[in-house]
């Protein structure tokens, strides 16, 4: 895990980089001289430079406005004394989505050229693919963990703070199907406008999807996030260290006393139940057992019959569970179980690296479909072949991982219901190319 790569300094030569600074002025020099040298070109201002205006605006709106709010804050000593802080943190995940993206636009642009797409088009449609997908995959992200963004100053809700903290994605914070929809909604709509062939678009720019991917999850890794379950196996296992997200989950679900918390539906409510049981840990040696049903932690009560969700009753579990130094237990058959918590280790239980698995079969799924171009069926196969086999993995995938919960009280998460549609919809776009290829035959 490695969260941040460098930190930007907040001023260079006294004046700052980010705001009214240094980069604004270098951005303001570089656009005269950029929209200077086509209207010398083009002895006017033209449609040409008038369509990248927006772009233009846009990146001077992030420098000014977005940038500065995005920097560490500054530590100052009582009289105001600057002691250290500040500055744009460039961190881990953001740097490898930045390498996604360069490389799957460079890897469009050699497929593209084989396939008679000019190289405006690539970066064109990559721009829109980009935003689309950031907005789709941070909209999603949000929408799921919508009361993790919410920030609070003296119990009221800060807007400003709530704002720039669903806008921070270079800490992490993006949902791969969430950004592949936003992505093809805007490459359809981008197809639309330029009449440009969807299909065709989007066989070239496949396996940049998945080789996007698979960069985004090593970026994960540094992160902290999306990892996986409890790993037996001392040489596969990864330890994260104090603080990171498999840190705290496991801090909050038990781990370090040797069980995890989990829940269960019943016809009058919901069970916490001790859902699994590591061996030769504290718990084990006390003989709690995996599936017990809990009724008691420390002071709090979790009756058979009550009336809440299953990710209410396990907060309020996961939060006794951070409480005290002694653990009491009471099981639903009056079992009672007492130790004193061991002190708490400077890094996570081993965990599958499920970030990794995910970016070696994205990385074997790009290549997959790089070979299979030749022999694709009709024009749109490699995107379909594509998204078959991936749906498949990620299915398999969030049985190892262990960062969400099911979804709507079921078995299955939220990223494995929609592995589900996507590849029932794909089914359907084989049916259509079949079609087309039997069409081509015939005729």
């Amino acid at each position: 895990m490695l969260k941040t790569l460098y930190t930007i300094p907040h001023e260079i030569l006294g004046l700052p980089l980010f705001g009214l600074g240094w980069l604004a002025i270098l951005w303001l020099v570089g656009g005269l001289l950029f929209f200077g040298f086509l209207y010398k070109a083009e002895g006017t201002f033209s449609a040409n430079a008038k369509g990248h205006l927006p772009l233009y605006f846009l990146i001077l709106a992030i420098i000014l406005f977005l940038l500065p709010n995005l920097e560490e804050p500054i530590i100052r000593s009582e009289n105001g004394q600057a002691l250290g802080g500040g500055g744009l943190a460039i961190r881990g995940y953001g740097f490898m989505m930045l390498l996604a993206v360069l490389s799957g636009v460079g890897l469009a642009l050699w497929r593209g050229k084989k396939a008679g797409l000019l190289p405006e088009t690539i970066f064109s449609s990559s721009l829109w693919m980009v935003v689309g997908g950031i907005v789709g995959g941070r909209l999603f992200y949000t929408l799921q963990y919508f009361e993790g963004f919410l920030r609070y100053e003296q119990n009221s809700l800060d807007i400003r703070a709530t704002i720039f903290a669903f806008l921070n994605v270079s800490q992490g914070g993006l949902v791969v199907y969430g950004a592949a929809i936003g992505a093809i909604l805007a490459l359809a709509i981008f197809c639309s406008r330029e009449k440009i062939r969807l299909l065709k678009i989007l066989d070239v720019i496949a396996p940049s999807l998945f080789v996007g991917l698979a960069l985004g999850r090593i970026g994960c890794l540094l992160n902290g996030c999306c990892f996986g379950g409890y790993c037996e196996n001392p040489t596969l296992g990864f330890h994260f260290p104090e603080g990171s997200p498999p840190y705290i989950r496991q801090l909050e679900e038990g781990a370090f006393e040797g069980f995890l918390l989990t829940t269960a539906k019943t016809e009058d409510g919901v069970d916490l139940v001790v859902g699994e049981v590591y061996p030769g840990m504290i718990a084990e040696e006390n003989r709690l057992m995996k599936g017990t049903i809990l009724r008691e932690i420390n002071d709090a009560q979790f009756p058979e019959k009550n009336r809440l969700t299953q990710e209410e009753i396990l907060i309020q579990g996961r939060k006794e569970l951070t409480r005290f130094t002694t653990l009491r237990l009471r099981d639903d058959q009056g079992n009672r179980y007492q130790w004193v918590r061991p002190e708490r280790p400077t890094e996570s239980l081993p965990v599958h690296p499920t970030q990794l698995y995910s970016a070696g079969a994205a990385f074997a799924l790009a290549f997959i479909l790089i070979v299979y171009t030749p022999f694709r069926l009709a024009e749109g196969a490699v995107f379909a072949l594509g998204m078959t086999i991936y749906p498949v993995i990620r299915i398999l995938l969030e049985i190892v991982r262990t960062d969400e919960p099911g979804f709507a009280g079921s078995l299955l998460t939220v990223s494995q219901w929609v592995s589900v549609i996507l590849f029932l919809a794909t089914l359907s776009l084989w049916g259509y190319l079949f079609s087309k290829w039997r069409q081509s035959q015939s005729g």
